[in-house]
């Protein structure tokens, strides 16, 4: 690792039938940074995770991961889950497979036992997320703000090194929308975050950093835009909302 940098990617491009979705995208991720990344659908920003966490490979470019490389290191909770509603899983047995690395990815159920540290730990994160009178309920009896946030648990349970998540807010109640903020506030200490949004407002006190995606990439390392910047990521005039008040972005702000 180089001046605390966790993922480095250099003039990386990707692409779907022959069209580009990424162009000469530059980005370094350290330790300690909340990066929230913010574009217009299909500007590429779900793209853009997925190369970096290597579930993509770039048409060109390099991306560099200084991280541990085992299991679970690079955390990810996608913004929409696909699995089989009807196979019987617990809320519990979801979380726990955060634990699971390729020494238990084989062996029977004495692989599966976790060790007493390991149980306390996903009885806390269980209890940080509201999820503990969940615990025996099936997956698929959930709804989908419950189905996040029992995601982010199972991706926490892994102790990752960095953690990237993609709209986690998009489907979680008002109350447990605080929940996760606070508690990826707090996680910012140990591990840097990454939150692709089209919201900043819930993110704004945390975030350090902001990346502007669409095909190209702005970078922002002091956590504000422009209105000129917006304008030029969206094509078009940008209005948001903070605290209710419909508000343009400006650099002062």
């Amino acid at each position: 690792m180089t001046d605390g940098i966790l993922v480095e990617l250099d003039k990386v491009s990707f692409g779907y039938d022959g069209v580009l979705a990424l162009q000469d995208v530059d980005l370094v991720v350290r330790q300690g940074d909340f990066l929230a990344i913010i574009g217009p659908n299909g500007g590429g920003k779900t793209t853009l995770l997925e190369c970096i966490l290597g579930l993509r490979k770039p048409w060109r470019g390099t991306i560099r991961r200084f991280t541990s490389g085992r299991a679970g290191a690079l955390g990810y909770v996608p913004q929409f889950a696909r699995f089989d509603a009807d196979f019987p899983l617990r809320v519990r047995d979801v979380i726990a497979m955060g634990r699971l690395g390729p020494a238990r990815s084989t062996g029977g159920w004495n692989r599966w036992r976790l060790a007493p540290a390991e149980r306390t730990l996903l009885a806390e994160i269980s209890d940080r997320f509201g999820l503990t009178h969940l615990l025996e309920r099936p997956i698929g009896d959930l709804s989908g703000g419950q189905v996040q946030r029992v995601l982010t648990a199972r991706a926490l349970a892994a102790e990752p090194e960095i953690l990237f998540l993609d709209e986690p807010l998009a489907s979680v109640d008002a109350q447990h929308r605080k929940t996760l903020v606070d508690t990826l506030a707090e996680l910012r200490s140990r591990i840097p975050v990454v939150v692709v949004t089209h919201d900043l407002t819930p993110w704004a006190p945390i975030v350090g950093q902001i990346a502007c995606v669409n095909r190209t990439l702005h970078y922002h390392p002091e956590g504000r835009v422009s209105e000129e910047t917006l304008h030029e990521v969206y094509g078009c005039p940008v209005e948001l909302v903070a605290h209710g008040v419909p508000h343009r972005v400006l650099h002062e702000h």
